[in-house]
């Protein structure tokens, strides 16, 4: 029988760090090792790949909530980082391992991975929490382990105790999600930094409900104060209570009453977050872009049916005609206009420092200088003449 050396040559092969194998095998398990691997065979000489979750837990043979609990895993030990992206799947950086000796005096985190033995995955996640009682260990975890219940807080049980155990709650999980803390806290330490703020620090139920709620939604964007505690909310709830009155006072003046449309294109741009506390106008922002869109593209399309038209030589009546059938392949539905409008708007203002958090400002407008100069690109890239943009748009006037 004739061997056959393996030969590194052809392409067809990748690599990893050694120390994956060596050091952090034991920490993220069979399964996070595998899943490493995998990300690095996408990779060839890039440190970005933007694999399908579908694909990898196929080709792993795991399930796809598997495979994000692994996910976690890993960015908590520094392997990769994730990042939604538009029209992608997501993108997944490799990040350059930390040796031992990176981590500092209190090393790796805990291990979250068991050698086997009853009552776990193959290879796979055991949660570890600090608390030695039981009975506590299974409230912590139900409470920072379910991502679907990230969606159904509901604070209008307001009892005394039932309250402050809900903000606790909700505040840990959102944090645990991103990547704020590693470990699981102490539920009921969290609970009393929010009785302070009712008893020591004379801050109404309402409020604190409002500013949490506020907060929650806008982790993580620039003027939102960095929390990674419930101590920490409680002392700089002064600060994002402010921020909150400052989008508010963004929007006093709209009135506007927001459509299921709108909610709806909201949610397909939930993984977008918009700085400087400015997620809180987007509803208020898209739904100006559908009604403003609305509005022109209504005038568009009578266009023909006006005196002004009707009134041209039959010479002008067709150049107008190609003009707005070049339009008409350009202006899409309502929902998909606004949402990819919306995205660019994101992708301008994301690393816009000196951006002044006015979302609203950004709202679709057939008036804008934005918008005349993609018409007039339009319309050159067509007939090699911007000015009939400016005649076709001066008739909707």
């Amino acid at each position: 029988m004739k061997l056959h050396v393996r030969d590194r040559r052809g392409g067809n092969w990748y690599w990893i760090n050694r120390s994956i194998y060596e050091t952090y095998t034991s920490y993220i398990g069979v399964i996070g090792l595998s899943l490493y691997n995998a990300y690095a065979s996408y990779s060839y000489s890039d440190a970005e790949v933007f694999p399908s979750q579908k694909t990898i837990a196929k080709y792993l043979n795991i399930t796809k909530p598997t495979l994000i609990k692994y996910n976690k895993i890993l960015v908590k030990y520094k392997l990769i980082s994730i990042r939604p992206i538009t029209g992608k799947s997501h993108r997944i950086t490799l990040l350059e391992v930390m040796s031992i000796k990176d981590w500092g005096k209190g090393g790796l985190p805990v291990k979250e991975v068991y050698q086997g033995g009853k009552g776990g995955l193959p290879g796979g996640v055991k949660e570890v929490y600090p608390n030695k009682k039981k009975e506590n260990n299974k409230k912590i975890k139900r409470n920072v382990a379910k991502k679907s219940d990230r969606d159904n807080f509901n604070l209008k049980d307001t009892s005394t105790i039932t309250f402050y155990n809900k903000c606790a709650n909700k505040l840990i999980k959102e944090l645990t999600i991103k990547n704020k803390i590693m470990r699981n806290p102490d539920n009921k330490k969290w609970s009393e930094e929010f009785i302070k703020l009712k008893t020591k620090d004379q801050v109404s139920k309402s409020d604190i409900k409002k500013v949490l709620i506020y907060y929650l939604k806008n982790i993580g964007q620039k003027y939102i104060p960095d929390i990674r505690s419930a101590r920490t909310f409680r002392l700089r709830f002064d600060d994002i209570y402010k921020s909150m009155q400052r989008d508010a006072k963004q929007s006093k003046d709209v009135d506007i009453k927001i459509t299921a449309v709108t909610k709806k294109i909201a949610k397909r741009l939930s993984n977008l977050n918009f700085p400087k506390g400015s997620q809180s106008q987007l509803l208020v922002t898209i739904q100006l872009s559908l009604n403003n869109y609305s509005k022109y593209y209504q005038k568009h399309y009578q266009l023909q049916e006006t005196s002004l038209y009707n009134n041209m030589s039959k010479a002008k009546q067709q150049a107008l005609t190609r003009i707005i059938k070049l339009l008409d392949s350009h202006l899409l539905p309502e929902q998909q206009f606004v949402r990819q409008w919306m995205e660019k708007v994101h992708s301008n203002i994301s690393n816009w420092d000196n951006w002044n958090g006015n979302l609203i400002s950004t709202a679709f407008d057939s008036d804008s200088e934005k918008f005349q100069k993609i018409g007039r690109q339009w319309v050159t890239a067509y007939c090699n003449n911007s000015s009939r943009w400016d005649a076709y748009y001066k008739l909707l006037e």
